[in-house]
């Protein structure tokens, strides 16, 4: 499998392919047996998948590999009992929150990782969605908006798009109330103030 111009090939990259020739509708333009080949190489013991053959199981990696299996149509490839319980097993108590691997820190942008690959699963119930989200809102910032990675550390749109995408997922409309209405805003205002001179040079607004 061919990565970029200066060598890197990780499994990021056959989910990227494959997603734009999903959206493009050309799917047939690729050679889609290599791709689903070197995928299926980067499946560990545990049942993850890591950024390469013999990389360590990863909740992000899992994402991509996943995602491409099921744009190409392979998910029969997958134990879809043994990676659930993977992926259930990165949600820590008693934050509720998950992390990537095995002995990390949880972290928001999980929320959305780990998440995404329950749902291609079809085991998104085997969460813990009430203590997830609180982890989650407790990584807001009320006063300037943001979520940030953890409780109490400086917000970012990483975490913030994360944060978000992951509890739609599990909550749907019942997390927008008037209070995350008004968080959102803030939140926005925040995005816009930091990134003023990018939008700035480039005439976006």
């Amino acid at each position: 499998m061919m990565g970029d111009s200066w060598g890197e090939k990780d499994t990021r990259f056959a989910f990227i392919g494959l997603a734009i020739c999903a959206i493009l509708g050309d799917i047939n333009r690729i050679d889609v047996d290599p791709i689903i080949e070197y995928v299926t190489s980067s499946m560990n013991y545990d049942g993850g998948f890591g950024s390469s053959p013999g990389g360590e199981s990863h909740a992000a990696q899992v994402y991509t590999c996943l995602a491409a299996l099921a744009i190409a149509g392979r998910l029969e490839v997958v134990d879809r009992p043994k990676l659930s319980q993977w992926l259930c097993e990165r949600q820590i108590p008693p934050s509720g929150g998950l992390n990537g691997r095995p002995q990390k820190l949880p972290d928001v942008c999980y929320s959305w990782w780990a998440l995404s690959s329950l749902e291609i699963l079809g085991n998104l119930h085997w969460i813990d969605s009430k203590s997830l989200a609180s982890f989650v809102l407790k990584c807001q910032d009320p006063e300037n908006g943001g979520i940030s990675d953890r409780p109490n550390n400086r917000t970012d749109v990483y975490h913030t798009c994360f944060g978000i995408a992951g509890l739609s997922l599990r909550c749907g409309r019942k997390a927008w109330s008037v209070r995350w209405t008004k968080w959102l805003e803030n939140a926005f205002a925040q995005i816009l103030e930091r990134y003023r001179y990018i939008i700035d040079i480039g005439g976006l607004i």
